[in-house]
């Protein structure tokens, strides 16, 4: 597994690194709300996968966490001014696929769109702009780790991930997880 904090990998990955561009180009209009699924292999990687979509959709203006530790799921809410998302994530290692440490799947309702996205043993975005039709999105060939090294070669505020907006993601994470970490390493920082 790469040394790349979760959050990272799942952001520079080429599906949502397209997903992203497409979404604030305004591709498939107004976000309506969401919801997705994951499977992960520790509450580390849920800290990761919560601050990854703070990434990817920025801070809400406000969050609920819940958790049922005997059942291994969580839940995590978060609510912007005109949409919610919600991220229902299980803890079961052995069920993730151990190319990607992890697997998600999830949809977002859009203006003019239904948006899907799968990654985990496949990777997949598609949308439907009727109930009668549905595009399989193509995105671009590469390594997110490569994506990655171009962006940090722009000045910071040019950034895709500004060392500002990744401490939000994590500061958001640590509050609505309520999770602490020792050290800046075992996040990603």
């Amino acid at each position: 597994m790469s040394s790349v904090a979760l959050r990272h990998r799942l952001f520079y990955d080429p599906l949502f690194l397209d997903l992203h561009r497409r979404l604030v180009a305004g591709y498939f209009g107004r976000i309506a709300g969401g919801g997705s699924s994951a499977v992960v292999s520790s509450t580390q990687d849920l800290f990761q996968l919560c601050a990854f979509f703070v990434l990817f959709f920025g801070v809400p203006q406000k969050s609920h966490f819940f958790s049922d530790r005997a059942a291994s799921l969580d839940k995590i809410l978060l609510l912007y001014d005109n949409y919610a998302l919600s991220l229902d994530a299980v803890l079961a290692p052995k069920a993730v696929p151990p190319s990607t440490g992890i697997a998600l799947t999830g949809s977002l309702s859009c203006s003019r769109a239904l948006v899907e996205f799968r990654f985990g043993a496949e990777r997949l975005s598609a949308y439907a702009p009727s109930e009668e039709t549905r595009y399989r999105l193509a995105f671009p060939e590469g390594d997110g780790a490569l994506y990655k090294k171009m962006d940090e070669a722009y000045p910071d505020a040019k950034r895709l991930i500004s060392r500002e907006r990744d401490h939000a993601a994590v500061a958001f994470a640590e509050e609505v997880l309520g999770t602490r970490f020792d050290s800046f390493t075992e996040i990603g920082l």
